[in-house]
C-alpha cells in the first residue's frame, strides 16, 4: 500500500478517536481527504486559521483575526522557503505544518482518555496549543534562511562575495509578561528569546491574537505555558496531572513521526504499527524505511530528552518501540590490530614515515582535503595521540572501545555503541515505569535500560574523533603501501582520501593480513561521526 495512503488512513483512525465538534470535523476530513501533497499543505494552513478563529471566537482581537487569516494563506509558502533553504545547505527539512494538525489529532484522542479526561473546553484549548506549538518555526529560522541563501549565492557568483550580511536581527518582545506567566523559567526565557527559540516565539504569537483589555487572561495560561515549554531545552520535571496540557502536547509531539515528508514527499514512517490508545495505555511500533538523510537514532535521542521530563501516573502504560533491522556489528579491536600491523610494515619501508616532526602536514588541523574526505577536520591532538600509540605498539592495549560493541547502519550513516554484552539490536523502546519514561535496548538474548548519548556529549565526541583518526591512519597506510608496491601509484605523503575496497583487499592479501567486512563501511563511519550520527547507549 502507498505510504501516503497509509498515513491518511492512520489520520482517519485518529480523527474518529478524537470526538471532534461537527463543524471542525467537517474541515478536518476535507484536509485528510486531500491527496495531492501541495494541496494538503495548503489545506493544513487554512485549517490552522479556521480552528483558531472557531475556538478563540470573541477572545481573538480584530488584528489577530486579520493575521491568522493571512497566516492561513501563506504558511504553506513559508514552509516551501524552509524546504528550499535547507536544500541549499544539503540538509532536509521535516514538515511542521501538517505535523501540527496531526499532533492535534493525537493529542485530542489522548486527552479524552484516562488519566487526563479533559473536558470539551479543555480539549479545545489543547488543540490550540498543538496547532500553535510550531507556528513561529519559519520566523525562528530567519537567520538560517537568509544565511544559507546568501552562502549559496556566494558559492555561485564571484561578485556575490562582496555582499556583506551583518546578522543584527533582534526581537523586541515583552519578556516581563512571559516571565510573569512562567516565573520559574525567567532566566532561560530571556536567553532563549535572544536565540529565536521557536516555542517561545510561538507562545508570543498566540498571545498577540488575544484581547488584552485588562492584561493577560489566566484562562489561556495553560496554552501559553504548553507552547512555550514543549521544547526539551526547558529541562525540568513535569507532573502529568498538574500539567496535563503540557504533558499531552509533549507526548503527541514526540510520537508524531508518521507522514512527515523529508524530501520530495518521501516519509520514512507511514504510520504507527500495532497502535493502541485506550484509558491509561499508549502502545505502538515505528518501522522506518531506509533513507540516507534520515537518522532514526537522532530522533530517538531528541525524544528521550523530552519524554524523560515527564512524571506519569504509576498506572500509565506507555510503550513505543523503534525496530532496527539494518545495523551490522563490527569489531573495532580487530581493526586496531590490523592498523598496528600496517603501520609497522610502512615504517619498515620508511622509518620516519609518520614522524610528526618531519611531516607536519599529516597533523595539521586545517587541511581542506581532510574536510572533503572526512566531513570534518580531525584535531591535531587526536592524530598525534594515535601516532604515539602506534609507535609504542600500544594502539589496542587499553583501547576505549574494549568495553563496547559497535553497530553500523551504513545506509542511514548511523553508529551506535552498546555495552559489549549486547550482540545484536532488535529495538529501542520507550517504557513508562515507576512514573518515569525510560529507554530500553532490546536484543534476542538481553535487555538493558540506559540513555542514548550523542556527539554533543564531550566523551562521546572524543571516542568518535579517535576512531576517525584511526581510520585516517589506516587509509594513509594503504595508500602508502600501494605506492611502495607500485611506483606508478599516485600517492604522496599528506594526500587524504579513501582507497578503493579492491586496493585494500590487494594490499592486505600481499601481506597476508585478514580482510574485515567493515572496511567497505569506513567512509560511512567517518561521515556518521561528522554528521552527528554517532551515539552511545549506556
Amino acid at each position: 500500500m502507498n505510504s501516503t495512503l497509509m498515513s491518511f488512513l492512520f489520520d482517519k483512525k485518529l480523527i474518529e478517536m478524537g470526538s471532534w465538534p461537527e463543524d471542525e470535523l467537517r474541515e478536518i476530513e476535507k484536509w485528510n481527504e486531500t491527496a495531492d501533497s501541495e494541496k494538503h499543505k495548503i489545506e493544513a494552513a487554512r485549517l490552522v486559521s479556521f480552528i483558531t478563529l472557531k475556538i478563540l471566537g470573541k477572545d481573538c482581537d480584530s488584528k489577530g483575526r486579520i493575521r491568522i487569516r493571512r497566516l492561513g494563506s501563506v504558511l504553506s509558502d513559508l514552509e516551501k522557503i524552509l524546504v528550499l533553504t535547507r536544500s541549499l545547505e544539503r540538509k532536509f527539512y521535516r514538515d511542521h505544518l501538517n505535523h501540527s494538525i496531526r499532533v492535534a489529532l493525537l493529542a485530542r484522542a489522548i486527552g479524552s482518555r484516562s488519566p487526563f479526561n479533559l473536558s470539551r473546553k479543555d480539549l479545545d484549548k489543547l488543540v490550540l496549543a498543538c496547532i500553535f506549538h510550531d507556528i513561529a518555526y519559519p520566523l525562528s529560522q530567519v537567520h538560517k534562511m537568509i544565511g544559507s541563501t546568501l552562502n549559496a549565492l556566494k558559492n555561485c557568483y564571484n561578485i556575490a562575495r562582496t555582499i556583506q550580511f551583518v546578522q543584527d536581527l533582534s526581537l523586541d518582545l515583552d519578556e516581563d509578561m512571559m516571565c510573569k506567566i512562567l516565573p520559574a523559567q525567567k532566566n532561560l526565557i530571556k536567553e532563549k528569546i535572544k536565540e529565536f527559540d521557536h516555542g517561545l516565539l510561538s507562545a508570543f504569537e498566540f498571545i498577540s491574537y488575544l484581547k488584552l483589555t485588562n492584561g493577560f487572561s489566566q484562562e489561556y495560561s495553560d496554552i501559553v505555558k504548553s507552547i512555550a515549554l514543549h521544547s526539551p531545552l526547558f529541562n525540568f520535571e513535569i507532573d502529568s496531572i498538574s500539567e496535563k496540557m503540557l504533558t499531552i502536547l509533549i507526548i503527541a509531539d514526540e510520537l508524531q513521526d508518521w507522514g512527515r515528508p523529508i524530501t520530495r514527499g518521501f516519509s520514512p514512517i507511514s504510520k504507527i504499527d500495532s497502535f493502541r490508545l485506550d484509558d491509561n495505555v499508549i502502545h505502538g511500533t515505528y518501522t522506518t524505511q531506509d533513507c540516507r538523510i534520515y537518522s532514526v537514532l537522532r530522533q530517538i535521542y531528541g525524544k528521550s530528552r523530552s519524554l524523560s521530563r515527564l512524571r506519569l501516573p504509576l498506572s500509565y502504560d506507555l510503550q513505543i518501540s523503534f525496530s532496527f533491522e539494518n545495523f551490522r556489528k563490527i569489531i573495532l579491536l580487530k581493526f586496531e590490530k590490523i592498523l598496528q600491523s600496517l603501520f609497522e610494515i610502512c615504517t619498515k619501508y620508511e622509518k620516519k614515515l609518520f614522524d610528526h616532526s618531519n611531516f607536519l602536514e599529516l597533523y595539521r588541523s586545517d587541511s581542506p582535503a581532510e574536510e572533503i574526505y572526512y566531513g570534518m577536520n580531525i584535531p591535531e591532538k587526536y592524530k598525534k595521540n594515535i601516532y604515539e600509540l602506534l609507535l609504542k605498539k600500544e594502539l589496542s592495549q587499553g583501547s576505549p572501545y574494549i568495553n563496547f560493541n559497535i553497530f553500523v547502519n551504513n545506509y542511514a550513516q548511523e553508529i551506535i555503541f552498546t555495552p559489549n554484552r549486547i550482540n545484536e539490536i532488535e529495538s529501542l523502546r520507550f517504557l513508562s515505569e515507576e512514573g518515569s519514561v525510560k529507554l530500553r535496548l532490546q536484543s534476542s538474548t538481553d535487555e538493558l535500560y540506559g540513555n542514548l548519548h550523542s556527539v554533543k556529549d564531550a566523551e562521546v565526541l572524543n571516542l568518535g574523533l579517535r576512531l576517525a583518526a584511526e581510520i585516517r591512519f589506516f587509509n594513509i597506510c594503504i595508500q602508502k603501501l600501494s605506492k611502495f608496491r607500485d611506483s606508478d601509484y599516485p600517492v604522496h605523503i599528506g594526500i587524504e582520501g579513501f582507497p578503493e575496497v579492491n586496493e585494500i583487499k590487494k594490499i592486505l592479501a600481499d601481506f597476508n593480513i585478514e580482510y574485515l567486512k567493515l572496511f567497505h563501511l569506513l567512509p560511512d563511519i567517518v561521515l556518521s561521526i561528522a554528521n552527528d550520527g554517532f551515539f552511545i547507549f549506556r
